[in-house]
């Protein structure tokens, strides 16, 4: 984001200036993390991806569940008591990348100019008008430039074709609903989110690492029925030669 700010800024005038100094400062780690937590859950769209099954399946050993479109629906009004959500593919292209956060920020110096030419006499004051920015920023402008920061990635992952879905939030608002875990040592924080996989056609299909022993499919479908889920979807190996050492 600061590349493309920094971008903006040059020739624009001096109320421009300091909007765009004062989004950059709120975005700067020590800052943002007082004002806006996130958390995600990562999925992917690739089926069978040798990357995958090494670093995310117990290397090959494990399945990959294949889940309706449907879970990933997103309504624009949140049932009372449940957190906003936001689902989306991840751009791996960097100009891709900068081009959309550089959209975002054009519209928010549009917002920010309409918002202080309607109200010139309350924000020409230097301590109201910051203080106006800053909240013009948190409130409104905020989420398009963070969601674009959140589904960014690295060229070199491109393979794994993710797709996000995230929560994020003001700290006061998510804290009630945060949890933690443990993995290995480490404490986890967390927030639960429904995935009802044993519901009727919510699994489409599940694949078998490829280095999964011998029966791993039968065995699979045992299980399955054990935990109540009786329905028919496919259940096929991994295609990839590969073999865990």
């Amino acid at each position: 984001m600061g590349d493309v700010s920094r971008g903006m800024a040059n020739g624009a005038d001096e109320r421009v200036q300091l909007f765009l100094r004062t989004l950059t400062d709120m975005f700067q780690h020590p800052n943002f993390e007082k004002s806006l937590e996130f958390f995600i859950a990562s999925f992917s769209r690739e089926r069978d991806d040798l990357g995958q099954w090494r670093a995310y399946a117990d290397n090959g050993r494990g399945f990959a569940t294949g889940v309706a479109p449907r879970l990933f629906r997103v309504v624009d009004q949140p049932a009372e008591g449940m957190l906003p959500e936001f689902a989306g593919p991840v751009v791996y292209d960097l100009a891709q990348a900068l081009g959309r956060q550089g959209e975002a920020l054009d519209e928010a110096v549009k917002v920010f100019i309409e918002a202080v030419e309607a109200n010139a006499e309350i924000v020409s004051e230097p301590a109201v008008g910051i203080a106006f920015m800053q909240a013009l920023a948190r409130e409104t402008l905020a989420a398009p430039i963070i969601w674009n920061c959140l589904t960014s990635k690295h060229p070199a992952y491109a393979h794994e074709r993710e797709v996000r879905l995230v929560i994020m939030g003001t700290p006061e608002k998510l804290s009630p609903h945060v949890k933690t875990r443990l993995r290995g040592s480490e404490i986890v924080p967390y927030i639960a989110h429904s995935m009802p996989l044993r519901e009727r056609y919510h699994i489409a299909e599940i694949v078998v690492g490829p280095a999964a022993p011998a029966g791993a499919e039968r065995d699979l479908r045992t299980m399955l029925k054990s935990l109540g889920i009786t329905e028919e979807f496919p259940i096929s190996r991994s295609g990839i030669p590969y073999r865990a050492s």
